[in-house]
């Protein structure tokens, strides 16, 4: 006998009336293969009647307001029992309301979720203290050495410890104040983040970048859910970091069109003390939108338990190659229906550039790729048109222009790996990354030009004091490396899409990069043996024997074996009550 239990705020729960012979048809969805983190449990429509206890314990739902049924309540908690035993947590969403009953579905995991996973806003995050603020009140709110000490602190340490990083980059086009040099986070050679002297104070703007993992966790205290797993812990996304195009002291501006040096350092204080939060350093995203860029572009699976509220991130390479299988062949039927393979045209994976950044959007010199560019690029003449970029095919990586020997001869310098589509196969189903890295260069100091620093480059607005409008910057990732050596051995805040050092060492011994393209990156490393997974894969279709207990602790992570083959659940079909059998839908996998 079914049972659905409404959960109240209190903690107590109420049986609702169901009518007898009730029977509630589910999908389970393995979140392995689910390509656009939409689905994972739902029903079809099953209708409950509106006796009076019913209406009462729904809140009236089936009364209707002029113009706006929104008044009443349309969405409840619940948990959904099947013979005495628990087997899902999750939602009852109202669909159609007919006099006497109430047309009704029921969701769990993700799809329960799914609604406020949309409605929450990376902009409305906050870190877990509310702000990012110092341990202590200035003595003063002049006190600069408060704020580089602040900053340096953060600089060396790495998540948990620090929550956000002060990596060093370059973007000219981030704030048009005259004496503003294109640094971001400029740190000098002798170890210090850029002094505030009046006369210095626009040659550098100051910008803090979140770890990944302070995002996951801002998003899983908003909603009181636990973000747990592997995947969390592996070092590209322990590492990892948010591009952010957003200037701490932007409101530093106290005489429109002027700068006050000191007032402004003092205004900044008060703005760390008060007003600096997480969500304005963020991307314009949903936390639905930001979780699904993650998951593909580390390529990662995410469990949503809705009964523990806990969501596991898991490794996708590492669920395919595990080894450990139930053997299923005693409870499977002998009968089957097996598909050919689906994607066994491949996949193009498709990085997301960001619009904004002019330097991302010009470096697409895709058609350049059938005009004669070779191996030889470093001899090439200059090209007849003004381009400052150009990308070689066979090596996969951008260079820069310049005019050398008093701009009498051109030469090509690397600029920056690729980071471009990337075919997989014959490359025809589109795999959207929904997210991006930055190009890197080698530029030398603009304090003393024999120093010479590899930074990220961007060219795009920022949000300033000078340029206070909201400039949206994309969702891209940077590898925080910690302090290392420039091109004089000095230690400045390092922040890569690559793997490597300014002297082309790995950084931390690390062999990691964001670089869909390279061989260190998160394709090659762990996207590879999923995509050629699913590209082989074929769909196989058995009844299989499952009692009460087995469907509410399926495991969707562990592999199955029957009749000496490989599988992983794709999706499980069921009715309850249960007839102690359910139609399970297999991938074939190693």
């Amino acid at each position: 006998m079914i049972q659905i239990f409404l959960l109240h705020d209190d903690g107590r729960r109420s049986p609702l009336d169901l009518n007898e012979g009730t029977r509630i048809q589910l999908e389970i969805f393995n979140p392995i293969f689910d390509d656009e983190l939409t689905r994972t449990t739902f029903s079809f429509p099953f209708t409950i009647p509106l006796t009076p206890r019913n209406r009462k314990l729904l809140g009236f739902a089936d009364v209707l307001y002029a113009h706006d049924t929104r008044q009443t309540p349309g969405q409840w908690n619940v948990d959904l029992y099947d013979a005495g035993v628990p087997q899902f947590r999750g939602v009852l969403k109202r669909r159609k309301v007919r006099p006497g009953t109430l047309e009704c579905n029921f969701q769990a995991g993700e799809n329960s979720l799914a609604d406020q996973l949309k409605n929450l806003r990376l902009r409305d995050l906050t870190f877990e203290e509310g702000d990012l603020i110092f341990s202590e009140e200035p003595d003063s709110r002049y006190n600069q050495d408060e704020i580089k000490a602040a900053m340096k602190t953060m600089t060396q340490s790495f998540w948990p410890q620090s929550r956000v990083a002060f990596p060093t980059l370059y973007n000219y086009n981030f704030c048009d104040h005259p004496h503003y040099q294109g640094y971001i986070n400029y740190y000098t050679a002798d170890g210090q983040f850029q002094n505030s002297s009046s006369t210095v104070i626009q040659r550098d703007r100051q910008t803090p970048m979140p770890y990944t993992r302070e995002v996951i966790a801002a998003i899983g205290r908003t909603m009181n859910w636990e973000f747990t797993g592997s995947g969390l812990v592996q070092s590209r996304v322990l590492l990892s970091i948010l591009y952010s195009n957003y200037d701490w002291g932007f409101y530093n501006n106290t005489t429109e069109g002027s700068y006050n040096a000191t007032e402004g350092r003092g205004a900044m204080i008060r703005y760390l003390k008060n007003r600096v939060g997480l969500g304005p350093l963020l991307p314009d995203l949903s936390a639905a939108d930001f979780l699904n860029a993650l998951r593909r572009y580390f390529f990662l699976a995410i469990f949503w338990d809705s009964l523990n509220r806990k969501a596991e991130i898991l490794d996708l390479e590492a669920l395919i190659e595990n080894k450990n299988y139930e053997d299923w062949t005693e409870r499977a039927s002998p009968q089957f229906e097996a598909e050919e393979p689906e994607y066994r045209e491949g996949f193009t994976l498709q990085v997301q550039q960001d619009s904004s950044d002019a330097l991302a959007r010009d470096l697409d010199f895709t058609g350049m790729n059938d005009k004669g560019v070779t191996q030889n690029i470093h001899t090439e003449a200059r090209p007849e048109a003004e381009l400052d970029y150009i990308f070689c095919q066979p090596e996969m990586k951008y260079y820069r222009g310049a005019w050398i020997e008093a701009d009498t001869d051109y030469a090509w310098e690397y600029f920056g790996p690729a980071s471009q589509d990337v075919v997989h196969g014959n490359g025809k189903t589109s795999w959207p990354l929904m997210a991006d890295t930055l190009p890197m260069e080698k530029r030398a100091d603009w304090q003393n030009p024999a120093r010479s620093l590899l930074i990220p480059h961007a060219d795009q607005p920022g949000r300033s004091d000078i340029r206070p409008e909201r400039n949206e910057a994309s969702l891209r990732f940077l590898l925080y490396w910690g302090m290392q050596p420039d091109s004089e051995g000095n230690l400045y805040p390092l922040a890569s899409g690559g793997h490597w050092t300014y002297n082309g060492i790995n950084a931390q011994n690390l062999y990691l990069a964001l670089y869909q393209g390279i061989e260190q990156g998160p394709y090659a490393q762990r996207g590879s043996t999923y995509l050629a997974c699913l590209e082989q894969a074929r769909r196989v279709t058995y009844r299989v024997r499952l009692n009460h207990n087995e469907l509410a602790q399926l495991d969707m992570k562990k592999k199955k074996r029957i009749n000496h083959v490989n599988y992983l659940i794709n999706k499980v079909s069921v009715t309850l009550p249960l007839t102690e059998e359910a139609t399970i839908e297999f991938r074939t996998v190693p």
